[in-house]
């Protein structure tokens, strides 16, 4: 009966930390971000309409509060073939509930044109998450970036 007791106890409180460690891990890379600072959302490989090619989101902190610049990049690497991919990076602020997404249709041609979309945004203040998407599935996705803004 003792036995039992302390096994189920054991059991019990290995849930409590799992449930604890688990509910860590939406705010664990939650970042206190200052002005001009740069993110990495993802660079991950993934098939585009006719190649292979590199999708990678960045989001650079704005000075102005609650202003991110985020890039969508689409960098294809199968030579002597334009290529194209619907890469986005989404983004959702927890506190306010409000979201949007950048990106589109992006092409890559050469070094000296690639597949771009920027956009200047206002994501408000507070934990504003980040995620980089394409349409068709990348090899090994992207964790969703949570940064503090400013």
């Amino acid at each position: 009966m003792k036995l039992s007791r302390v096994s189920s106890t054991l059991v019990g409180l290995g849930l409590a930390v799992t449930a604890a460690v688990g509910l860590g891990a939406g705010t664990a890379n939650a970042a206190p971000a200052k002005p001009f600072q740069s993110f990495t959302i993802g660079q991950e490989l993934a098939l585009g309409s006719s190649c292979v090619g590199r999708a990678t989101g960045n989001v650079l902190v704005q000075p102005a509060r609650g202003h991110a610049n985020i890039d969508v990049y689409w960098i294809g690497q199968t030579p002597f073939s334009p290529c194209t991919e619907r890469a986005t990076v989404r983004w959702y602020n927890l506190n306010t509930h409000r979201s949007g997404v950048v990106g589109g249709p992006l092409t890559y041609r050469s070094m000296w044109q690639q597949g771009v979309a920027s956009a200047d945004v206002f994501v408000g203040s507070g934990p504003v998450r980040f995620t980089l998407t394409a349409d068709r599935p990348l090899q090994f996705p992207p964790a969703p970036f949570t940064v503090v803004m400013p």
